[in-house]
């Protein structure tokens, strides 16, 4: 049997989008032609926006309680699943507490609310965010 080797990926054919001028009092300003790539399949797309175009970014302050929020991984709109970690907050007053009274150093880690929060999407379970009582 002969093994032929595989056949090579088709190439990408560029389409011409928009002629965009050459800003004001440019010496010898000529339109310029911006092309468009069609995707390869199993290759991923970059995307960059066009100058003077608004980036928008939101982020999401993540706080004690389960928010209602839209996973960027799934892109489902969910309820955070949330759970608590002992953080910072949690060992400092653990160690002031072992410092004042050498035998009571446990008792912080029983307060809720000294707590780190961790949101994590319940469909696909990525991390989402943290709510830090001290960053």
């Amino acid at each position: 049997m002969d093994k032929q080797p595989p056949a090579p990926a088709p190439a990408p054919v560029a389409v011409p989008l928009q002629t965009y001028p050459q800003p004001y009092g440019a010496p010898g300003a000529a339109p310029v032609q911006a092309y468009a790539v069609q995707p390869v399949p199993g290759q991923p797309i970059y995307v960059q926006p066009m100058p003077g175009q608004p980036i928008m970014v939101t982020t999401v302050q993540y706080g004690k309680n389960p928010q209602n929020v839209t996973c960027p991984t799934c892109k489902n709109q969910v309820m955070t699943q949330t759970t608590t970690e002992n953080g910072l907050a949690m060992w400092l007053a653990v160690g002031g507490c072992c410092l004042l009274t050498g035998c009571c150093c446990w008792i912080p880690l029983l307060i809720s609310d000294l707590k780190d929060v961790s949101h994590d999407c319940p469909v696909c379970k990525t991390h989402l965010g943290d709510a830090k009582l001290i960053k």
